[in-house]
């Protein structure tokens, strides 16, 4: 197959799973490279939906959904459309085919010499890191290897203790499952079926059943299963306030995180134990400001959790939880504020890390060992396999684009790529937005004007980023913070100034109507804070307290705009959230009051009552993410949203 070629004016790098047109290059994810791969290899000929299954994904059960969703995300990749195909066309109950000839690319010789100098660097490196670093383990592909196909959303993967068996979630349109899968026959058992919500599952210690979490309006509860089906039996529910999260199992009975995480609030997490015999809840550790974990994972032979969770600092922590002894370690390493998920490797020496999409092996004593995977999509919940050889995790396709409803109710996509673009911002003037998109695996800032997309910062460091971006009020300002650096992107000059910012810095919410004030998040000491800051004196005021899971605005006249689980807060005056209608998603400040969504339903709230503005969105959106007035605001589109079940090896 070729490995580089054009299509028209369009560049594909197989390999690198680049395609360029223009001055745009959207990363794919390696699975829909290889479609594309193999029609490029068989142009103008009909191929069938069973022969691309067969020939890609060996060894899987055949789903035509998989299918037909490579083939929409290539075209989405490539510009195409289904209706007026240039590239790819469908041949209705037949297949699919490529209608324009590839042409190779001829790489220069000096490609080659420099290609061949890079493969020797590569070498010279990773022989000393293995040299400094004999544990090091570098036997990871990266390459990712379907382990289901499904159309819908495949998620907690875990493997039996022989490893010859995986169980996994799967929710579907009208139901959700419990899926044991046999890895030898590949064939699949649904144990669980049902419209409750599954959150979570593990096995118990003889792998003979099932612990389902379970989350319901009335509270979460557990439940119990056998792994050849039946009912589910419950085992307790959750008395107190908070949600289930994560369950561990040992012979005595279920390790659980109790977590209470409110809107602009302080988060509560309490890690506790149930003995199955005699019914009792124990306490084992309470969240404090110095630590707040939300993240367990009991170690193989069962003598310890590891925990994630945030300190004082907004840093990330990893610390050991001693069970017969009830004590806490110090920490043993610590990452950057963001989302972290932790399983333990077999060996009982080091932990599974994903961290921000990467993933990677932390041992205990701190030092790291990043594991490549190629793909841009996010994933989560990996874990070992029982011999410390294979990782199985969760791919997903998660595709939101920004969709703008104005006057007369006229329906415009204005950003639309193959990831996940969100994060949006309206300029003063509602003529430009400020967004986030994910199309390329990291988060990167963008600029819509004049009806095209520019990015405006690459983030080649791969740091987060929490918040939309703030214009200031002239419009000639774009302030947005990656990490701990605040930068201010100048829309006239086209340039990036970067300020270090205080380490009790979070994130910047919002701009004053003086353009040297900004509004930002903090944490201090453990607690939370909005604050006014003033750039040019690096000097903040405190105006509110809050919590990690914080929002806030601010209206025309500097008022500090945000809501609690009880309160609507606007200025100095505080309404009651149980006297409008049930906000769901962002409150946005317009002019002449407050705008916000009620299920499918738009609300203008002016301090007084809240009108309706609309009866029923239309489905194509799902969120409201900004406005520049109630004639003009911006939403999120239904999200394609699912995920399939891979190794990696």
């Amino acid at each position: 197959m070729l490995k580089q070629f054009k299509l028209n004016d369009i560049r594909v790098d197989v390999d690198r799973c680049f395609i360029t047109r223009g001055q745009e290059s959207v990363t794919v994810e390696p699975r829909i490279m290889d479609v594309l791969a193999y029609l490029a290899a068989h142009p103008k000929q009909v191929v069938s939906q069973e022969s691309l299954f067969e020939e890609l994904w060996p060894n899987t059960v055949f789903s035509p959904g998989s299918v037909q969703r490579s083939i929409a995300q290539l075209r989405k990749a490539l510009g195409d459309e289904a209706k007026t195909p240039v590239y790819i066309h469908t041949h209705t109950k037949r297949g699919y085919s490529l209608e324009v000839e590839p042409l190779a690319i001829t790489t220069q010789a000096n490609h080659w010499r420099w290609w061949l100098f890079s493969c020797l660097l590569v070498l010279v490196v990773t022989s000393l890191l293995i040299w400094i670093n004999p544990k090091a383990d570098l036997s990871f592909s990266g390459k990712l290897k379907p382990i289901t196909s499904s159309s819908y959303y495949d998620f907690m993967p875990l493997y039996s203790a022989d490893g010859s068996a995986l169980a996994f979630i799967r929710q579907t349109e009208a139901l959700n499952q419990i899926v044991v899968k046999d890895l030898h026959s590949s064939d699949e058992k649904i144990i669980l079926s049902g419209s409750d919500d599954y959150q979570s599952i593990t096995w118990d210690p003889s792998n003979s059943s099932f612990y389902v979490i379970v989350r319901a309006a009335t509270g979460d509860w557990v439940g119990k299963i056998s792994r050849h089906g039946g009912p589910l039996e419950r085992l307790f529910s959750v008395d107190e306030q908070g949600g289930l999260w994560r369950l561990d199992a040992d012979k005595r009975g279920l390790y659980y995180m109790l977590a209470t995480v409110p809107i602009n609030g302080r988060p509560v997490t309490r890690l506790k134990h149930f003995d199955e015999r005699t019914k009792i809840h124990t306490d084992l550790l309470l969240s404090r400001n110095e630590f707040t974990p939300y993240r367990i994972a009991l170690s193989p032979d069962t003598t310890m959790l590891a925990l994630a969770g945030e300190n004082a600092s907004n840093e990330v922590e990893l610390r050991l939880f001693h069970i017969r002894s009830a004590k806490l370690s110090q920490p043993f390493a610590k990452l950057p504020l963001g989302f972290t998920e932790i399983n333990w490797q077999p060996n009982n020496q080091s932990l599974l890390v994903h961290h921000l999409n990467e993933l990677f092996i932390m041992d205990l004593d701190g030092k790291r060992t990043d594991i490549p995977y190629f793909s841009y999509q996010r994933i989560f919940n990996p874990a070992f396999h029982p011999d410390g050889d294979k990782i199985v995790l969760s791919l997903t396709r998660y595709d939101t684009d920004l969709i703008e409803i104005g006057r007369s109710d006229l329906i415009q996509k204005l950003v639309d790529s193959a990831g996940e673009d969100h994060l949006a911002r309206y300029s003063p003037s509602g003529s430009e937005i400020a967004f986030v998109s994910s199309r390329t695996g990291r988060s990167q800032m963008f600029l819509y004007q004049d009806g095209q997309q520019k990015l405006i910062f690459d983030n080649a460091e791969n740091q987060p980023i929490y918040r939309a971006p703030a214009w200031s009020k002239d419009g000639k300002r774009i302030a947005f913070s990656f990490g701990e650096i605040l930068y201010i992107y100048s829309v006239e000059d086209q340039t990036i100034v970067a300020h270090k910012m205080p380490v009790e810095f979070t994130a910047v919410l919002d701009w004053y109507s003086d353009n040297d004030d900004l509004l930002i998040a903090t944490k201090r000491s453990g607690s939370s804070y909005f604050e006014r800051y003033q750039l040019s004196r690096g000097v903040a005021i405190q105006l509110a307290e809050t919590g990690v899971n914080f929002s806030a605005r601010l209206d025309q006249e500097d008022k500090l705009l945000y809501r609690t689980e009880e309160f609507l807060f606007w200025g100095e005056r505080k309404f009651s959230v149980q006297s409008l209608p049930p906000i769901t998603g962002s409150i946005v400040p317009v002019k002449g009051g407050v705008l916000f969504q009620s299920q499918r339903d738009l609300y203008l709230f002016d301090g007084v009552s809240a009108i309706k503005l609309s009866e029923k969105l239309p489905e194509s959106v799902s969120e409201l993410v900004d406005a520049y007035s109630t004639q003009q605001m911006l939403f999120y589109s239904q999200p394609e949203d699912n995920a399939d079940i891979v190794l990696l090896e």
